[in-house]
């Protein structure tokens, strides 16, 4: 991967309740839970988040920097998604949209998943306010030859949510363990102990957000690190 991507790590920004925390944590492992608050990030001190985004901009002015490239995102996003899936691990995906004419879990589950032999969890909902056409979470297990599907059919922002897990084999199971526990912090602790790394598309596509409880400098390493910046 050349250096199009920059990665942020805003650890300390979260842990200190900075704004990040809005954009941050309230979406991961969030299933629809959209009047999450927390209020203490202390069980995370030990774990690390980052964001990586495209170094270029458009629309840049004098000390106004514009927007990130989102084709330069979409470019790089297979390639990203790869990096993190090690030799003896397996990348699983929650995929979830406003209206079926995007996302169609029964579809994509009896047209896509099943056909490849891929592992599957569909959980029912644990929102409150549950829509009409719910039928509950899809988290699937996302091969390699997969991943170019996504950026082809699943790239509709703002109507699509994109989360990502990269487990060892043989523990995608213990998801569902804490899938059904209180929201909260200690919950996104724990499973951030089962899971190797999380992911989560910004909510525009144009980066992605990535936690874990341990450090990825092999990973990072194929982008332009900074310290705890902002955007």
């Amino acid at each position: 991967m050349d250096k199009s991507l920059v990665c942020d790590e805003i650890t300390q920004s979260v842990l200190n309740m900075s704004w990040y925390v809005s954009q941050t944590l309230a979406g991961v492992f969030q299933f629809q839970r959209y009047e999450r608050k927390f209020s203490n990030t202390e069980p995370l001190r030990d774990c690390h988040i980052y964001q990586i985004r495209p170094v270029e901009r458009f629309g840049s002015l004098p000390g106004q920097p514009g927007m990130p490239d989102p084709a330069i995102f979409l470019e790089h996003f297979p390639e990203l998604l790869n990096s993190f899936i090690e030799r003896d691990s397996s990348l699983y995906l929650h995929i979830k949209s406003i209206d079926p004419e995007f996302f169609d879990e029964l579809s994509v589950l009896t047209q896509t998943i099943r056909p490849l032999g891929a592992e599957y969890m569909l959980l029912s909902p644990v929102a409150r306010n549950r829509a009409p056409h719910d039928f509950g979470n899809l988290i699937f297990e996302c091969p390699a030859g997969l991943i170019p599907e996504i950026t082809r059919n699943w790239f509709y922002s703002p109507f699509i949510e994109i989360e990502g897990y990269v487990m060892g084999k043989g523990e995608f199971g213990r998801l569902a363990d804490s899938y059904f526990l209180p929201d909260s912090v200690e919950t996104i602790r724990r499973i951030l102990s089962v899971m190797r790394v999380g992911l989560r598309l910004w909510p525009d596509f144009n980066g992605i957000y990535v936690f874990s409880d341990r450090s990825w400098e092999r990973v990072l390493a194929c982008v332009e690190p900074r310290h705890d910046a902002g955007l």
